[in-house]
């Protein structure tokens, strides 16, 4: 049995990254995301949001939320071949994502990322907001080479693509319930990605256990750790689930 929180935790300690790597055309890897039949991290982190919240999801109570989280995410891992997931992983990776929602976002990334990778990031996050987050991912990578597949750096952005799409759909036109205390408070949870709570938890939390188990448990668990800190910011409940750390 895979411990898919183990894995987290020990990926972010161990990790060494690579650095990013110019290409001749990088809108011909950038089109691979979603038009090639190779699974990414960022793909699975889709699948795994758009089938979970379905049917009024964010209306039902917390442990049918947990209960619904655990059969998509492990419908998702058995049909690739993975292991399924315990209720005390589940509840331990949607925990991790009420806790990294409290955190300071920009020290959960300095924390995952090496001092180059950072400064690719810090320059597409500084510039990066949910509505245009691809279009500025393109812009980068011609002028600053596209992230090294396969890094932390490039599951975080994929992932963070994959979030910022879906929560601007789905949370268009919600309201937060809780307001993260490192934010200043003229900043939107649409705004510069930087500071879309949201978006980093899900990238910190499936960028790190991606580069160590690989696309599918890396996208489950940012979709996992997304759901921790959606309840939060959405429902404002701040109370970790009994199975969890």
């Amino acid at each position: 049995m895979k411990k898919y929180g183990i894995i987290l935790i020990s990926t972010i300690i161990i990790l060494g990254l690579g650095a990013c790597s110019n290409i001749s055309n990088p809108s011909d890897e950038i089109n691979t995301r979603t038009k090639s039949s190779e699974i990414t991290i960022g793909a699975i982190h889709t699948e795994f949001l758009e089938k979970l919240y379905t049917d009024n999801f964010t209306k039902l109570i917390k442990e049918r939320r947990v209960e619904k989280s655990q059969v998509i995410a492990n419908q998702i891992l058995e049909s690739h071949g993975f292991d399924p997931m315990t209720i005390e992983e589940i509840e331990y990776n949607i925990n991790l994502g009420i806790k990294k929602a409290q955190m300071n976002p920009i020290k959960l990334i300095e924390d995952i990322l090496n001092k180059e990778e950072l400064i690719w990031w810090n320059r597409f996050s500084s510039e990066a907001r949910v509505v245009n987050a691809h279009k500025i991912y393109i812009d980068h990578c011609y002028t600053y080479g596209t992230p090294t597949k396969g890094t932390v750096l490039s599951d975080l952005i994929d992932v963070s693509l994959s979030s910022a799409e879906f929560w601007n759909k789905y949370r268009k036109n919600d309201v937060l319930k809780y307001h993260n205390p490192y934010i200043p408070k003229s900043k939107s949870w649409r705004n510069v990605i930087r500071f879309v709570v949201a978006v980093v938890v899900d990238g910190t939390a499936g960028g790190a256990a991606g580069s160590g188990a690989g696309p599918i448990v890396g996208g489950i668990v940012g979709g996992l750790a997304s759901e921790g800190a959606d309840n939060l910011l959405f429902g404002g409940d701040s109370k970790v689930l009994t199975g969890g750390e």
